[in-house]
């Protein structure tokens, strides 16, 4: 099934030891060590790991085994294992769990991954941490009169910016729509500041070449610094000072996007719409 000669591979346990990928190594040999040891850890065993082909390449294995014969001591004499081979279903749900995890059109992460990112911090009582709130504004403008495809350009462009502006232990994710989210992790008030600082100055530099559609993100944050805040009451507060700021601003963007298309198309823009309000 893998590949290799009985010379290849003599019947010593090293030749298994030395083939799983070392990334799987902790979580299987140790495990399966201490069942052959003692009955105390019981007498069956059930994993999925790598395992190195004949050929170099990887293969993803399901082994189950089961104790029949100990000796006096306890040690394991005799097991009963089966392997097989389930490299294909491995990358089915690979490619499934790259779905949930990641948001297909930016390349950010999910909102599911987003939540997930969340339990974990409070599961481990992460504190300081930081949450953006961003509010892409004048999409819906740009999807009417320009279509869907330059739509779909803008946010991927704006996610773009979004990762660029912070750093890869962050978690960027799209919500939805022109909805995104930063968490920061470790992340004080003063730090929070800045980054805000480095994504306006950002979308600002992108602004200032006239060739580029204008985006314009709604920015809003929020800190915790111990656990009496707990995150979701933090993003709640992070969305209020994301809003405040964009019921402010958006008269003026909208009208500044408006001047945009009519300039570099010969469409009239009539903001003035209700869909637009």
């Amino acid at each position: 099934m893998i590949g290799y000669t009985h010379n290849a591979f003599p019947q010593v346990v090293e030749s298994w030891t030395s083939r799983v990928h070392p990334d799987d190594f902790e979580n299987i040999v140790p495990m399966q060590i201490r069942i052959v040891e003692s009955p105390d850890y019981g007498d069956s065993f059930e994993c999925t790991y790598r395992f190195l082909r004949a050929d170099g390449t990887w293969a993803w294995i399901l082994g189950r085994g089961y104790v029949t014969q100990r000796n006096a001591s306890g040690k394991a004499t005799r097991i009963v294992g089966l392997h097989t081979d389930v490299s294909a279903g491995q990358a089915d749900r690979a490619q499934l769990e790259d779905l949930v995890r990641n948001d297909p059109l930016t390349g950010l992460r999910s909102r599911t991954y987003y939540d997930m990112t969340v339990e974990r911090l409070e599961q481990q009582q992460i504190r300081p941490v930081g949450i953006i709130a961003c509010d892409m504004d004048g999409l819906k403008l740009i999807n009417d009169y320009l279509g869907h495809p330059e739509g779909s350009q803008m946010l991927c462009q704006a996610a773009l910016i979004l990762r660029t502006s912070l750093y890869a232990p962050d978690c960027i994710a799209r919500m939805g729509g022109d909805e995104f989210i930063a968490l920061l992790p470790g992340c004080t008030q003063e730090q929070l500041e800045k980054a805000i600082a480095r994504i306006s100055k950002a979308f600002e530099t992108h602004n200032a070449d006239p060739d580029n559609i204008p985006i314009r993100m709604s920015l809003g944050g929020a800190c915790a610094e111990d656990m009496g805040t707990s995150l979701d009451q933090l993003q709640v507060m992070a969305d209020r000072n994301m809003l405040r700021g964009k019921h402010k601003e958006r008269p003026r963007w909208r009208k500044h996007i408006k001047k945009w298309i009519e300039k570099n198309t010969n469409k009239i823009v009539q903001i003035e719409d209700s869909r637009y309000m």
